[in-house]
């Protein structure tokens, strides 16, 4: 019984040499066809990549303004909240359109093109179709700049990684330096037009509330003059204390607007670091990709197994009545058919 499963295991290994040395052309042609395919592509056809990173955290400290709109709730009075009370979602405002094209703007030098060329003449190689309109080459390269970048957040600490990947290791450095400053400058805007919303209606707020204070001690004013004797009249007292106690509400929330109001004043004038850079951008010693000896291998490896293939269905195909044959040309047209269908949209 071993005798006989020697034989058969002594068979099949001659069969599968004599496949190989039958089909030899076929192991040798379509491998080294795929690796010089391979070799060609890695050599002419890819880009050199550089990827630079950088580490940045938003300032969302909580100023004095946030202190006095507090006090200011107390007195039922609803005021804008301060901008830097604003939770940033970095990972958005890096991806958005506004973002890509104010960087899209500004001029980098690079080796290939020259010094202070404006971004989208560096990108726009891929998208120089003269038949393209305007908004669509914007889209193309908002896109092709959104491709560029890389945004990862650190949930426990919410500092956030930004990398940029370019042809160039000192341009990789450059661009993502000025994501950066466009991402300041985007946040110090927003933050500017918070605060001046906030400075025009506390300007009305304690306009109307001086007003009203005014009024408040006229009549305060009056109510004694008229009235000089009041110890023996509650009614009277009753007045009074209702009429100070109006003038001392309406003192406390003037002194309350007029402190926030000076507080939006130095908001206004102070520099402040909206974006907190832990690490600053890098220029990138080495190449970041392509992976060009991965490619060939694995190039390699698929014309192995695409030989191993065609060998296999030319051997079983020979073994195969007709019947058979017919069959499978009909399961390969309706492959195709419904392949040709999913990607050209036919029902």
């Amino acid at each position: 019984m071993s005798n006989l499963k020697e034989e058969n295991n002594s068979i099949y290994l001659t069969d599968i040499i004599f496949l190989i040395v039958k089909d030899l052309k076929i192991i040798i042609r379509v491998p080294f066809f795929f690796l010089l395919t391979a070799i060609i592509y890695v050599s002419f056809f890819t880009t050199t990549l550089y990827t630079s990173d950088a580490k940045i955290m938003s300032s969302k400290s909580t100023g004095n303004a946030s202190t006095f709109s507090g006090l200011a709730n107390q007195f039922g009075l609803s005021l804008p909240s301060s901008s830097n009370e604003v939770l940033w979602v970095y990972s958005e405002i890096l991806k958005s359109r506004t973002l890509a094209d104010a960087v899209l703007k500004r001029n980098f030098d690079t080796k290939k093109y020259g010094k202070k060329i404006p971004l989208s003449q560096i990108l726009s190689g891929k998208v120089a179709d003269n038949k393209l309109n305007n908004s669509k080459k914007s889209f193309l390269l908002n896109e092709q700049l959104r491709s560029m970048m890389r945004v990862s957040e650190d949930r426990n600490t919410s500092i956030f990684t930004l990398q940029v990947e370019s042809f160039e290791p000192v341009f990789s450095a450059d661009l993502l330096t000025a994501i950066i400053e466009e991402l300041s400058f985007h946040q110090q805007k927003y933050n500017n037009e918070r605060i001046k919303k906030t400075r025009i209606f506390l300007e009305g707020r304690i306009s109307n509330v001086e007003v009203q204070l005014m009024n408040a001690e006229e009549n305060l004013k009056l109510f004694r003059e008229r009235n000089r004797r009041i110890e023996n009249s509650p009614s009277l007292l009753l007045e009074q204390q209702r009429i100070e106690r109006e003038a001392l509400v309406l003192t406390s929330v003037y002194t309350t607007l007029k402190q926030q109001f000076e507080t939006l004043k130095i908001e206004e004038v102070k520099e402040s670091d909206y974006v907190l850079i832990i690490d600053s951008p890098s220029i990138p010693p080495f190449k970041s990709g392509p992976k060009k000896k991965f490619i060939v291998v694995l190039a390699f490896i698929i014309g192995l197994i695409t030989s191993a293939v065609i060998i296999y269905y030319k051997n079983i195909s020979s073994n195969l009545s007709k019947e058979d044959m017919t069959m499978i040309n009909k399961i390969k047209k309706v492959f195709v058919k419904n392949i040709y269908a999913v990607f050209f949209l036919r029902s």
